[in-house]
């Protein structure tokens, strides 16, 4: 593995595009994919040619809030869909943020119960592996959740260099909830190299709610253990269970919107 490079310089922005309002990225870099700025990305895992597949490629991606105030509908009202702050990942195929049916790692947990990328991004750094890692989302760094949410409206955008033979993964707790992220989809998108010069790409499509079984779910919004209402860290009931996707119905039977109705992301190759 490369030297990694320290994170000397963050990228704090707070401007508005059109009607959406942009939020800080916070880039670093490691490994053979020199990156600026979670759940298997984009491009299938099961690739074995470990040679790349042409030069290093430069990516920006935009992750959008599309959801109109008031969208999640509880018994205690309507509430908006808010995102946390979150993690990317760019990898090697074969190298997901996310394994289904396993047990959710720490960082995976943390992010998904509170918002809160910090263990996460810092597990990424320390593994041996090549790519780049990021957190986006928090207009400082160690903001959370609660402190912070991606709410209506709102967009974040990060960029990187990867190989073309690399895949990329982010993740963001869906809020509120228990233990529920949205992230690009096991396998499901495109490959990196696949991209054309100047193409910008809609991978919705690709993105989906993950319930990673450490917290039993409560109605999302309200649950008397989900960040903004629990009275500390971890409140919750511990659940026991693996990782899943989520079809707008948890095992719990609680409802949740449409991925599309509530998030967009995009992907453009301008090198």
């Amino acid at each position: 593995m490369s030297t990694v490079v320290p994170p000397t310089n963050l990228d704090v922005t707070d401007w508005v595009v059109g009607h959406y309002s942009y939020k800080m990225v916070v880039s670093l870099q490691f490994g053979r994919a020199l990156g600026l700025a979670l759940m298997c990305g984009i491009g299938a895992c099961d690739a074995t040619d470990s040679e790349p597949l042409g030069p290093p490629v430069f990516v920006r991606v935009t992750i959008a809030n599309v959801s109109a105030p008031g969208a999640l509908q509880t018994t205690q009202g309507a509430q908006d869909v808010l995102l946390s702050a979150g993690v990317w990942s760019v990898h090697d195929l074969g190298a997901p943020l996310i394994d289904p049916g396993a047990s959710a790692p720490a960082g995976i947990e943390l992010l998904a119960e509170e918002g809160d990328p910090t263990q996460l991004f810092a597990d990424l750094m320390d593994a041996e592996q090549e790519g780049s890692v990021g957190t986006f989302g928090s207009r400082r760094p160690g903001e959370n959740y609660a402190e912070n949410p991606l709410s209506p409206g709102e967009a974040v955008e990060f960029s990187f260099w990867a190989e073309g033979d690399q895949a990329l993964s982010f993740g963001a707790m869906f809020g509120a909830s228990n233990d529920v992220l949205v992230g690009l989809g096991d396998g499901d998108g495109v490959l990196i190299h696949e991209l054309e010069v100047g193409e910008t790409r809609d991978i919705s499509s690709a993105v989906q709610l993950w319930d990673v079984g450490t917290e039993r779910n409560e109605e999302p919004g309200v649950g008397a253990s989900q960040p903004g209402q629990q009275m500390g860290v971890g409140a919750g009931e511990a659940e026991g269970g693996t990782v899943m996707a989520i079809d707008e119905v948890d095992v719990a039977g609680y409802r949740y919107p449409a991925v599309a109705s509530f998030v967009r992301v995009t992907v453009e190759r301008s090198e």
